[in-house]
């Protein structure tokens, strides 16, 4: 499926800029660190310079649309096609069993969790792909990593286990 081609290419897009991220970093303490060494009395914590290549919110923009693409991959597997960025309001969309589904193969390990508190712990990143595109307007965002990547993963579970169940 393209859908699913074009999902997976986010995510590894949001792969790479998040070690980018970590390699940045990694580099600016290691050159606080070289610096305190030879500067005792002025300590810092990082140092970058002009040439870091920052990427700023853009990691979160590819996980955000890939954890959209991935659940429109859902709805294509079921025969369906949907529209819209809202992650929640997709994912409601999605037949009753699809959602428990998805539901049990992400929180199988969390103990006491609800469909609805799953749906209710969605709105962290339901509306994602839509803020962090245009982070400029906004004063502070949020986002959980976490919670969007495990959801990745159980969708593409999902995807798998629908498939062979076609066969």
């Amino acid at each position: 499926m393209a859908i699913t081609s074009q999902a997976e290419f986010f995510l590894n897009a949001y792969y790479v800029l998040d070690l980018n991220a970590l390699e940045l970093q990694r580099s600016r303490e290691e050159r606080a660190k070289e610096h305190n060494l030879k500067n005792p009395g002025k300590i810092v914590q990082e140092i970058g310079f002009p040439t870091d290549l920052q990427t700023g919110v853009t990691d979160f923009v590819c996980l955000a649309f890939a954890v959209e693409l991935y659940l429109k991959a859902v709805f294509e597997v079921l025969g369906k096609k949907q529209k819209g960025h809202n992650i929640r309001k997709l994912f409601e969309k999605l037949p009753e069993d699809a959602q428990k589904d998805i539901f049990n193969i992400h929180m199988k390990n969390v103990y006491q969790a609800t469909l609805e508190n799953y749906k209710e712990s969605m709105n962290v990143i339901s509306d994602g792909f839509e803020k962090f595109r245009y982070s400029y307007e906004h004063q502070s965002l949020t986002y959980h990593k976490r919670f969007a990547l495990e959801m990745i993963n159980a969708m593409k579970e999902f995807i798998t286990n629908t498939r062979k169940s076609k066969q």
